[in-house]
Formats: C-alpha cells, structure tokens, sequence
C-alpha cells in the first residue's frame, strides 16, 4: 500500500486522536506507516471503533483526492 500525502494522513491522525475512550479517559494513538495505519488503545472495545473510524477516514480522503483533480473535467 502507498502512503496518502503526509497532510491529509495528519489531519486523519488529528481528527481520530482527539476522540476519548468512555470507560478510561485516555485518547488514541494512530500511526501511519508504509504497509498502513497502526492504531494503539487502552482496550479493545474503543481500538476496534478507532480502526472503524480510521478505515471510514481513509476511504473519504482517497476518495476526495482521486475525485479532486477530476471536477473540473465535463
């Protein structure tokens, strides 16, 4: 897998690390890497709907830059 362009991973990992785990108060951490997106939690519970809002974010942002350089075009 290539990497997205380094803003748009950052406003991802911005965006998702902001939210708060209910139960422990304690934020996640996301890390972008060649192969993809490493997401680290307190439980297991909030890991898996952090990687549910990471793969949701993803796909807008590939969206967003494959639709970008097309909506000029008609």
């Amino acid at each position: 897998m290539s990497r997205l362009p380094y803003n748009v991973e950052r406003r991802i990992k911005s965006n998702i690390e902001t939210a708060k785990c209910s139960v422990h108060e304690k934020h996640p951490n996301v890390i972008f890497t060649q192969q993809g997106c490493k997401v680290s939690c307190c439980c297991e519970k909030f890991r898996k709907e952090t990687i549910a809002k990471c793969e949701k974010a993803i796909g807008e942002a590939l969206k967003e830059e494959i639709f970008k350089p097309l909506k000029g075009l008609r």
